[in-house]
């Protein structure tokens, strides 16, 4: 017997590449995926952190004065059309509210963005000029206000109330619940 007959043999690894880590390209992804991923975790713990899409985001803050705006706008329609006492009252009652909070709801929308007169009559819904006009002129104003401008009351109370349960400023969440109760007020003397 030969010595190298004892050897075994390992000519068939030859040709076999030898075992190195990641490929530079592979490597590169690598690395931008973890970045991008870091990226992520910054970009969601500042947003929660500074704000972020909560109660107090610019589009929920604006679409509370929008909304505000246009409550205000309607109850001056019914302060000026309507017949009725119970029109009347109802119309002046949330037209008086809503002016004493106005103010207080334009800044905290403010605070995100500049806010002009013009973002504010954005908001309004020629639906519902077109809804009272008819009204008027079928001579059954009052029968239709009161429910629409109760609904328009009702639908505004429940932004309130999702930005009350949003929000992670009190002064903000005081301004909200006050002003869904003060409205609660108005509704149920309606009733």
């Amino acid at each position: 017997m030969q010595p190298s007959d004892n050897k075994p043999d390992y000519s068939f690894l030859s040709g076999a590449p030898t075992k190195q880590g990641p490929s530079k390209k592979r490597r590169i992804m690598i690395v931008a995926g973890g970045g991008a991923v870091l990226l992520f975790v910054v970009i969601m713990l500042f947003s929660l952190i500074f704000g972020g899409s909560g109660g107090d985001s610019p589009e929920r803050t604006l679409r509370l004065a929008q909304m505000h705006t246009e409550l205000v706008r309607v109850s001056e329609v019914g302060t000026d059309k309507a017949r009725g006492q119970d029109a009347k009252n109802l119309a002046n009652g949330t037209r008086l509210t809503l002016l004493s909070d106005q103010a207080d709801i334009i800044a905290i929308a403010e605070r995100n963005q500049d806010i002009s007169s013009k973002l504010l009559a954005a908001g309004q819904d020629t639906e519902t000029d077109e809804t009272l006009t008819q009204a008027e002129q079928r001579s059954r104003f009052d029968e239709v206000f009161i429910p629409l401008l109760i609904e328009e009351i009702q639908e505004y109370q429940g932004e309130l109330q999702a930005a009350h349960e949003a929000s992670s400023s009190s002064s903000n969440k005081e301004v909200y619940s006050n002003l869904y109760d003060d409205l609660r007020k108005i509704v149920e003397t309606t009733e």
